[in-house]
């Protein structure tokens, strides 16, 4: 079992605490997925240190999050004991989530556009398509300075 002994209030907050609630916790009831939590010992105890490991991690409330967890193995008070601080990247990770469906809505609007523009190629007796490239910056340009959001 691995307890916590000492955690700083930045820290407890972290895990939706306050200092004295963290502080005798195990610290597997903060890893979402157990498998993460393997994983992280095995590289901590192989390298004595580990840096940046991407972790989801939960809080008291049972809220997941994201973020990136760095270890050194040290002695406290006479025994071994495990340095930890995390950097949180919740926001950062949802907002790559929302940047790659945005991206993919995008990719999906060009290809309905390059269908149309053939079809409309097609029925003006134009088969040319180099003109879709430039059909797909100018749409592209105008969502940008609508503020579109695709």
């Amino acid at each position: 079992k691995r307890i916590i002994l000492y955690a700083n209030p930045v820290m407890a907050a972290f895990f939706g605490m306050i200092q004295d609630e963290i502080l005798g916790k195990d610290v597997t009831a903060f890893f979402a997925d157990p498998a993460d939590q393997q994983h992280f010992r095995a590289a901590l105890k192989e390298h004595g240190e580990v840096r940046r490991y991407p972790l989801r991690y939960m809080t008291a409330s049972g809220h997941e999050g994201s973020s990136l967890i760095s270890s050194r193995l040290i002695t406290y008070d006479g025994a071994p004991a495990i340095l930890t601080w995390l950097e949180d990247e919740t926001e950062r990770t949802q907002r790559e989530r929302a940047f790659n469906l945005s991206a993919k809505r995008l990719d999906g609007f060009f290809e309905d556009l390059r269908r149309l523009a053939t079809e409309i190629h097609q029925i003006a007796g134009m088969d040319d398509e180099r003109t879709y490239p430039q059909l797909r910056a100018n749409c592209a340009r105008g969502f940008r300075l609508l503020g579109g959001d695709l």
